[in-house]
């Protein structure tokens, strides 16, 4: 497995291509690959981008750039159902390692959940 490469069976690795410092973060929800068995098509490689689904909604969504900003994980949250009004921003962001990447889609849903139910008990 390279260190780029997402475990599809437990948590984000945690070290990104440089070998950077190890993130002890362990995610919150189960990630599991967008595009099971799908290969990229600039690295040939497994395709790196993950979903987690919450409750059968789609949480938040990570994905290692091979183009633009090499080595770096991207990360978008989505808003809970219900949710109503101006979203929390920035809501999609980057990364150096997946488990960090993990960590900022995962607290932006929560968030996210939270201001949702503010809101409901306004």
């Amino acid at each position: 497995m390279s260190k780029t490469q997402f475990r599809t069976s437990g948590p984000a690795y945690d070290t990104d291509q440089s070998g950077r410092t190890r993130d002890d973060y362990m995610p919150k929800y189960k990630w599991r690959p967008t595009y099971p068995g799908e290969t990229c098509h600039h690295t040939n490689g497994p395709l790196q981008d993950f979903i987690t689904q919450i409750d059968g909604v789609q949480g938040g969504r990570i994905s290692l750039d091979v183009t633009h900003f090499p080595g770096e994980w991207t990360w978008a949250g989505a808003a809970p159902p219900g949710f109503k009004g101006s979203p929390i921003l920035p809501h999609r962001g980057r990364e150096l390692t997946a488990r960090q990447a993990c960590r900022r889609a995962e607290e932006y849903w929560d968030a996210m959940c939270a201001l949702r139910d503010q809101r409901k008990a306004e």
